[in-house]
């Protein structure tokens, strides 16, 4: 919920300034002024269009802990509780959503330079930006659960690849759950709703794919039929 409300007061200040600032005075601006333009303007695009990557980001550590309790509550499993493995866990959940945003800005950047050469219809951007957009949502949440099965990240987008409309589909719920319209003030249901859901969710696809009980670095796993798996 602070989360919403920093996003959106957030963008909105930073759109203001921009609004504020004198453009005609740029030809005596210092190269500092440009430095500080482009940071804010990146910043609002972030904030404005990137905003669900964004909230993956900030909410990395929490939405661990929450697919660990997931797959706890489906399978009985534990896992290692030091700090250091955990702050591990967070860090590649952070990596990997840099670099499934980072993937789709150099797609949209190339189509973008693309349709400079070649008139697209309208509504061809958009169709492109959710068919990329909706995969990587997904590759993250079905990361969680990766990180702990101790893959790496080329084994995890393989995975992933391998089971690609089970990402399409997770990634749509997420990304759709955006469109919901705000209760009357800044607080959106899709920031406060989505990423819950797509944590637990992905979890559970998961567990559904490959039975998070077989799982050789889980201390303990206790399945719904009785049976038991340790390490």
């Amino acid at each position: 919920i602070l989360l919403s409300i920093g996003l959106f007061y957030g963008g909105d200040m930073l759109t203001d300034n921009l609004k504020a600032y004198q453009f005609e005075q740029l030809d005596q601006a210092q190269g500092s002024d440009y430095l500080l333009l482009g940071v804010q303007f990146i910043l609002v695009y972030v904030t404005k269009f990137m905003n669900k990557y964004l909230v993956l980001l900030l909410l990395s550590p929490l939405l661990a802990s929450l697919s660990l309790h997931t797959e706890y509550v489906l399978t009985g499993n534990r896992y290692s509780s030091d700090w250091a493995t955990y702050f591990k866990d967070v860090l590649r959940a952070i990596l990997i959503s840099l670099r499934n945003m980072g993937i789709q800005l150099l797609w949209m950047a190339a189509f973008f330079l693309f349709s400079l050469f070649v008139e697209m219809p309208e509504g061809v951007g958009k169709v492109f930006y959710v068919a990329i957009a909706f995969y990587f949502y997904g590759f993250s949440f079905m990361d969680y659960p990766g990180e702990r099965r101790r893959l790496t990240v080329q084994e995890s987008v393989h995975f992933t690849r391998k089971h690609w409309a089970t990402a399409y589909a997770l990634g749509m719920v997420y990304g759709l759950l955006f469109l919901l319209p705000n209760f009357g003030w800044a607080l959106e249901p899709g920031v406060v709703l989505a990423p819950i859901l797509g944590t637990v969710a992905g979890t559970i696809a998961v567990h559904e794919l490959v039975d998070m009980r077989t799982n050789v670095y889980a201390l303990r796993g206790e399945g719904t039929d009785g049976t038991t798996v340790s390490q």
